[in-house]
């Protein structure tokens, strides 16, 4: 249809130019007129009618350099080349040494299928200005529009050759191997820029990043890195791309060893390995950060950064040991927690950071310690006073100014666990106004979750409904699945009403007295839409619980008697999480997996099931 508007468009055109040019236009509106109509032919594909108007009009301006692009263009389109030859050739006769006129003629004697005559005539037009590099450019552009990639190389080269500027057209030529995918030849050319100018480093980084997307890209790239550093050993800038690109590989103790050497050879004094070692458990590889910071620790023990090492180390060393105050779901229960051996882990974590606060009392991190006892004795030993006093304290710590709003979190949910829920709400209200949108959404959210376990099932949905308006908010999905879930079950409020109370039972630690109320609700609302909900949360308690099989009993009762349960594909990993963390069965943890991607191929989960099974394959991710 589109096509024939433009051809109705352009007879339309067309009898206007011939009707009514005559009388309406005077020469030069004559012209462009015609100029119009025939780039209108062009643009739809009409080539020997646009011809036919610029024939006669290129042969009465000869000079006129729009007009002989335009018949050209049109006599390559119907692979016409010797009238588009003849009409360069005519171009020529007036400016023979022009380099863009050789350059395209040459183009037409390759497209006529004369490779010869085109390498000769495209050779001819870089020597019509000796000197002028520019000239390469333009060639070895001609030939990349005709795909000839490995001419063009040559061309760049011979550049280099005739100017004696060994790095002459560096970049060009690295795209070109790239596009090739001869990464190793890329690098190699990049590499040469950087060994003559350091300062190019961030540039060439950027470009090599292009080429190490494609994983067989990255292993290239960083062997033809590895075979120039073993030639210049000692040349920090290469050394610091070669780091970088084992960060990449994920080859992170080799990254280690690159930057120990770049410390070494720029005499950072322990600078180098630190910075290594922050950034190390900023991409949460713990084990090298706690390498890292033991020997900056060990090797420079009067540094000025000694005490932030101290307590990068003991994060590393927390994290390891089992990863306290990591992201969950606000209500799903955390594993079983307070066995002798983690308890022994967490007095000594806390010794440590004590130690911290008695060697750099009021100081940032005297208060970043203090915190961390807090999250300590919360989230792993539950020691819910103990902890409320540090949190307390962080409050009122005068270096402690960017952990005040969390400790305020912490406090509020410590005051709830301990069933003072006025008071965890007062706490959060004191947030209210803070300056972080991301701040004032999460306190939204917490005083929605407490309203919810209150039974005020009205109020929590006017405050979730705000949060779920713009999706790009941290929060909203979270909002929504609540919001969802109120609303869902509002016909059956008394098991609503039974089951937030659970969930807050729940949130507090209180398992088995959870357990009892959501066997309660089972039994008493068999009907209920959230019956398949309470059977996933008697699963997760179960498992809390250590009570593994009776955990696979309740999630197998949800996949395989309740078909219209919206849950069963949560049921399906909940099981396979079993099979693969407490059962030690691989094999059953994958097949449990794959039954998520076929019946469940719309889930959510499904991206989660892939990288278990991929794991548990020992594929790459």
């Amino acid at each position: 249809m589109k096509h024939r508007q433009t051809i109705l468009f352009i007879l339309m055109l067309a009898g206007f130019l011939l009707i009514g040019a005559p009388s309406t236009f005077g020469q030069t509106d004559d012209l462009q007129l015609k100029i119009r109509l025939a780039q209108s032919f062009e643009q739809a594909g009409e080539w020997e009618r646009a011809a036919a108007i610029y024939e006669p009009l290129q042969a009465a301006d000869p000079q006129n350099y729009v007009l002989f692009d335009a018949l050209r263009r049109c006599y390559v389109q119907l692979k016409e080349y010797d009238q588009a030859m003849k009409l360069v050739r005519q171009r020529l006769s007036t400016s023979p040494n022009d380099p863009v006129l050789l350059s395209s003629l040459g183009a037409l004697y390759f497209q006529k299928g004369e490779q010869s005559s085109a390498d000769s005539i495209w050779n001819l037009a870089v020597q019509t200005q000796p000197g002028n590099t520019n000239l390469y450019r333009l060639v070895a552009s001609q030939m990349m529009e005709l795909r000839l990639y490995e001419q063009a190389l040559g061309m760049y080269l011979k550049a280099r050759s005739e100017s004696r500027q060994p790095l002459l057209f560096a970049d060009e030529r690295a795209m070109l191997y790239g596009a090739l995918m001869q990464y190793g030849n890329a690098t190699r050319e990049y590499l040469a820029v950087l060994l003559a100018t350091p300062q190019q480093l961030s540039y060439v980084q950027s470009r090599l990043t292009g080429l190490i997307q494609r994983p067989e890209g990255l292993e290239e790239v960083l062997k033809s890195a590895r075979a120039v550093v073993l030639q210049n050993p000692e040349y920090v800038p290469l050394k610091t791309l070669l780091a970088w690109l084992y960060l990449e590989k994920k080859e992170y103790p080799a990254a280690y060893e690159e930057y120990r050497e770049i410390d070494r050879l720029t005499r950072a004094n322990g600078q180098e390995i630190f910075n290594f070692a922050q950034r190390a458990v900023q991409e949460r590889l713990y084990p090298i950060a706690e390498r890292a910071f033991r020997e900056f620790i060990d090797r420079y023990p009067s540094h000025r950064l000694v005490p932030f090492a101290r307590f990068g180390l003991l994060r590393s060393l927390e994290e390891i040991r089992g990863e306290p105050g990591r992201s969950e779901e606000s209500r799903a229960p955390r594993p079983t927690l307070g066995a002798a051996e983690s308890r022994f882990e967490a007095a000594t974590l806390i010794s440590q950071y004590e130690g911290l606060i008695v060697d750099y009392p009021n100081s940032e991190v005297a208060a970043q310690a203090l915190f961390r006892i807090g999250v300590i004795r919360h989230d792993v030993l539950f020691e819910l006073d103990a902890a409320l006093d540090a949190f307390q304290r962080v409050r009122i710590h005068p270096h402690a100014a960017s952990l005040a709003a969390d400790a305020t979190l912490r406090v509020a949910e410590i005051l709830l666990q301990k069933n003072m829920l006025a008071e965890s709400r007062r706490n959060c209200e004191t947030l209210r106004s803070a300056p972080q949108e991301s701040l004032r959404d999460l306190v939204t959210y917490q005083i929605s979750l407490l309203e919810y376990y209150e039974g005020q099932f009205d109020s929590a949905l006017v405050a979730l409904e705000g949060l779920s308006a713009n999706p790009n908010r941290d929060l909203a999905n979270d909002a929504l699945q609540l919001m969802y879930f109120i609303n869902e079950n509002r016909s059956s409020a008394a098991a609503l009403k039974d089951y937030a109370t659970a969930d807050l039972l729940l949130r507090q630690h209180r398992f088995s007295e959870a357990l009892q109320r959501f066997d309660f609700i089972v039994k008493q609302y068999p009907t209920a839409l959230l019956l398949d909900d309470a059977h996933i949360r008697i699963g997760e308690i179960l498992t809390t619980l250590g009570k593994i099989d009776d955990a696979i009993a309740v999630y197998v009762t949800v996949v395989e008697n309740l078909p219209d349960s919206i849950v069963r594909d949560k049921a399906l990993m909940a099981l396979g999480g079993i099979y693969e963390r407490y059962k030690d069965d691989p094999q059953r943890a994958i097949a449990t997996y794959e039954q998520v991607l076929m019946k469940f191929p719309t889930s959510v989960h499904v991206e989660e099931a892939r990288q278990r099974i991929r794991m548990l394959r020992g594929d790459s991710l």
